[in-house]
């Protein structure tokens, strides 16, 4: 009696330390291994269209309109029908995609212990560099478009001419403030020996001219060779774009300035600095150290936890086995039942957790996001549909592990009926216990 229940005591202790420890073998054993690759994210922004929403969608966003001006050197002009593909100019796809896996790269490469120092940063000087010319060939195209105003000839050749230089006043202030002129006049008509007087009236206006910045005005001196070149050759809308050369590249200077002030001397966006300044409770140095405790605490959980925990389940079914010899068939039918029975407990567990914690992660995930006010909706729309989308395939096969436990379970089982059935048969089987002398023969004569 005292064998037996000091044997299902122990059946116990073993059987609940094998429960426990395959489930934090099943946790470190899904978790981690798709945590610490790559192709998890990679994969799974591809499956949510990402690339593609982040220009259609978050960038499009109404209350992103501050920062796609900014991309856009802040220039009015730009139609809202051609902002996408101004952006796609100045922030191709294939840039987008190359910042954000590389990001990925680096971060996995660092919580797997590849490298020393976790660097997440975009590389904003190709982008910056791309958005004067291509808002100026963009503007180009636009300026062909403007209508060009006749003089009126019932007019007296002065008050044409007066005229002229006013709707010229006002197109460069126009375009000084980042903007298309409705209407320019046309020059050809005017004889050529009028037009340089025409235009040396118009450069000095407009060096006088206190409401334009002093940087136009300093343009407009600079380029005043090339402008009265175009001037005199009676091509307004040529004329017109070498204007904006110097009347809108403040602008663009002024926007591209703005952004370089977060920039590092590297020309890079660094995300870690930037979330720091973000958030007034930590610094830098503090959030680093909280994701360097992260990593080691990520990497002591793959390399020891894992091979510890599965070490463990082996080690209590042996020992499981071994506290009910010298009877075999119950030395395999405990650890069999014991493995079988936790096995499927885990796979009934893993499928509820696939049905069931997607949706639980992505209403925690909206309740964070309902903090942050001023994230615009189309950016909460698709973190939310790339959290479910993540969280989906995080806990996606969780339990196949436990389905090796079913097996081995079941074969232990029916290895231990087989004994019983080869021991009711008469097959020896090995026994540890004590071998009896056979007791002496004696003979009668």
């Amino acid at each position: 009696m005292l064998i037996w229940t000091l044997r299902s005591l122990a059946a116990f202790f073993l059987g609940v330390l094998m429960f426990s420890a395959f489930l934090v073998f099943l946790l470190i054993n899904n978790f981690s291994g798709k945590l610490l690759d790559s192709a998890f994210y990679t994969e799974t922004l591809e499956q949510e269209n990402t690339y593609s929403r982040v220009y259609t969608q978050v960038l499009l966003d109404a209350e992103l309109r501050d920062t796609t001006d900014g991309l856009l050197g802040n220039i009015e002009a730009v139609r809202y029908e051609d902002i996408l593909e101004l952006l796609r100019r100045i922030l191709p796809p294939e840039y987008l995609r190359s910042q954000v896996e590389g990001n990925i790269e680096r971060s996995v490469g660092y919580f797997n212990g590849d490298l020393d120092t976790l660097e997440i940063y975009l590389e904003l000087e190709p982008p910056l560099a791309r958005i004067e010319p291509t808002l100026l060939a963009y503007l180009d195209r636009q300026i062909d478009t403007v209508e060009l105003l006749e003089p009126d000839p019932n007019k007296p050749l002065l008050v044409q001419l007066a005229d002229i230089q006013s709707l010229l006043q006002l197109a460069l202030r126009d375009l000084a403030q980042g903007q298309l002129p409705q209407q320019i006049p046309s020059i050809q008509n005017i004889p050529r020996v009028l037009r340089g007087n025409l235009f040396d009236a118009f450069l000095i206006k407009a060096r006088s001219d206190s409401t334009l910045d002093l940087r136009v005005r300093r343009g407009l001196a600079e380029a005043a060779p090339d402008l009265r070149r175009d001037f005199l050759s009676g091509d307004t809308h040529r004329f017109l774009k070498q204007t904006l050369r110097a009347a809108g590249k403040p602008l663009m200077q002024d926007a591209i300035a703005e952004i370089e002030l977060n920039l590092d001397s590297q020309g890079r966006l660094d995300l870690i600095a930037l979330l720091a300044r973000e958030n007034p409770e930590t610094t830098e140095a503090l959030l680093r150290q909280d994701i360097a405790r992260g990593r080691d605490q990520l990497q002591r959980a793959n390399s020891q936890g894992r091979r510890f925990s599965l070490g463990v389940v082996i080690v209590a079914a042996i020992a499981l086995g071994l506290i009910y010899l010298p009877h075999w068939s119950e030395t395999l039918r405990w650890p069999g039942v014991a493995l079988l029975s936790i096995g499927l407990v885990y796979l009934g567990l893993g499928r509820i957790l696939e049905n069931t914690l997607p949706s639980q992660i992505s209403r925690l995930v909206d309740q964070q996001l309902a903090q942050f006010s001023q994230m615009p909706q189309s950016a909460e729309f698709l973190i939310q549909d790339l959290t479910g989308r993540f969280s989906q395939r995080l806990v996606e096969g969780i339990a196949d592990p436990a389905q090796w436990l079913v097996l081995i379970g079941a074969a232990l089982l029916a290895g231990s009926f087989l004994v019983a059935w080869g021991g009711s048969q008469g097959w020896g089987i090995p026994s540890f216990r004590r071998r009896q002398p056979e007791a002496p023969r004696t003979y009668t004569v």
